[in-house]
């Protein structure tokens, strides 16, 4: 919600962590990813880790999930393309079925927001962005 009532749309965040990583690992995809929805004028929704002990696929079919109940979805984020898969090829096809089951452009954080027209408000959103990306109940 922001400071004057209206309720800001959001950004799933889709993450990899293996149980290897160190102990702050999610706690630092989580700052990363709050602070690149904030910056755009977004709120993290919420964090979806797939790790080592899930079973393979748990947390994408999550985040598909969440993304289908919610209207307030504008895109799903992942730190970078490396935790999407290990290969090229992997990350392309992940984030291409992402995209299809989710209904939502998959953005990743390293790069920053498209943009398009190359347009801000004094807050430094990107215009045009989500709106370009708006979804109803009646279009799912």
């Amino acid at each position: 919600m922001t400071t004057d009532g209206v309720p800001r749309r959001v950004l799933l965040g889709y993450a990899n962590v293996n149980e290897g990583d160190s102990p702050g690992a999610r706690a630092s995809l989580a700052r990363t990813l709050t602070r690149f929805a904030e910056d755009g004028g977004y709120a993290l929704g919420e964090l979806f880790v797939q790790t080592d002990a899930l079973a393979p696929g748990a947390a994408f079919l999550a985040v598909a999930d969440a993304s289908r109940r919610r209207e307030d979805v504008a895109a799903v984020v992942v730190p970078d393309w490396t935790h999407l898969g290990d290969t090229s090829e992997r990350r392309e096809q992940l984030r291409a079925q992402l995209r299809r089951v989710t209904d939502v452009p998959v953005l990743a954080a390293c790069d920053g927001y498209p943009t398009p027209a190359a347009t801000t408000t004094g807050t430094g959103s990107v215009i045009g962005w989500a709106s370009d990306h708006t979804r109803s109940k009646a279009s799912r």
